[in-house]
């Protein structure tokens, strides 16, 4: 938007009481409509008083309310209105708080959880990431299990409803025990692998089945049939059984001395998993059946862009890692 001087309002208060037509401004001076619509027979070319009461939400105010919130823990809004009566003497309603806070650039976050990493969690992440920083990750197989309650309730944060009042909220409802299902999967930057749906816990006899059951099929997801397994170190999956079964029926894999303990966030699959139960969950499955029939539906439907993304930032995660020195990272 052009800043317009008191010179120009005065040439257009000038020319109108010399007689000119609006257009006829607009064409000598090439001042829009707007601003000579706005001046056009005003004799001051001062800003008229706003209206209304005037902002709390002065400078200084909102230098205030930044320096109590920000990196502050438990600093509600409600909270802040409550410290700037009683240290400042300032009357500001939790909303205007909550506009104060969002003038100073401030958003409300969550904290994310993070698993508690060791001084020799830390290194060998930091191994991990030094080592396998230029693998060809659309060459490989991601595989997890993950299980699924019936009467589960997507994310707290996605499962909202807009109403008038509380009471009219239906509350989400639930057995104590509900009965569950476990699902493995297997991704890969090509796509999936068909899910391998069970109820009876996981041995490693169990897994050895599902893989036989499944991998299979994982050359034709490749280029060149070329590719490599990555799990996560559960002793299922690094039992002496499976790491027989897997260097006699597997091109390459990840060993467990190579993955690092704790290390959610360079496992693309995880994020995935969050995914995938809020649209499992949002359906609302009342039997298993419903359960296992959902979850290959949805399962089907993952996009093939998310799959991508998904791998493609492996490599940004491995970098993040290494620049937090085998630290925790945003992922």
């Amino acid at each position: 938007m052009v800043h317009r001087t008191t010179e120009d309002r005065l040439r257009v208060i000038g020319l109108a009481a010399a007689g000119r037509t609006k257009t006829q401004i607009r064409r000598e001076t090439g001042f829009n409509a707007c601003f000579v619509n706005r001046w056009f027979g005003r004799t001051d070319p001062a800003d008229a008083p706003h209206p209304g009461r005037p902002t709390k939400l002065d400078p200084p105010t909102v230098h205030t309310v930044r320096a109590l919130m920000k990196g502050k823990k438990q600093r509600s809004t409600r909270k802040v209105s409550a410290l700037l009566r009683e240290r400042k003497g300032l009357e500001l309603s939790r909303m205007t708080v909550w506009r104060a806070a969002r003038r100073a650039n401030l958003t409300a976050y969550h904290k994310q959880r993070k698993p508690l990493l060791t001084a020799d969690g830390r290194r060998r992440r930091l191994e991990f990431a030094q080592t396998y920083i230029d693998t060809e990750w659309r060459h490989v197989l991601f595989v997890d299990e993950k299980s699924f309650h019936l009467f589960g309730h997507p994310n707290r944060q996605n499962d909202v409803v807009w109403e008038t009042a509380p009471e009219n909220v239906p509350p989400n409802v639930a057995p104590k025990h509900p009965a569950k299902v476990h699902v493995w999967g297997a991704i890969s930057y090509y796509g999936t692998l068909e899910p391998y749906i069970f109820q009876e816990n996981l041995t490693a006899e169990l897994y050895i089945d599902i893989l036989e059951a499944r991998l299979p099929a994982a050359p034709d997801l490749f280029p060149g049939r070329r590719w490599l397994l990555l799990q996560d170190n559960d002793p299922k999956h690094t039992s002496t059984k499976v790491v027989t079964w897997l260097k006699d029926n597997v091109p390459s894999f990840i060993p467990k001395e190579h993955w690092p303990p704790n290390s959610p966030d360079i496992n693309v699959i995880e994020p995935l998993w969050a995914h995938f139960q809020d649209r499992v969950y949002g359906r609302s499955p009342r039997t298993i059946d419903g359960l296992k029939r959902i979850i290959r539906e949805e399962w089907a439907a993952i996009e093939p862009e998310r799959l991508q993304r998904l791998v493609d930032s492996m490599t940004d995660r491995l970098n993040a890692v290494l620049a937090a020195n085998g630290g925790h990272t945003k992922y």
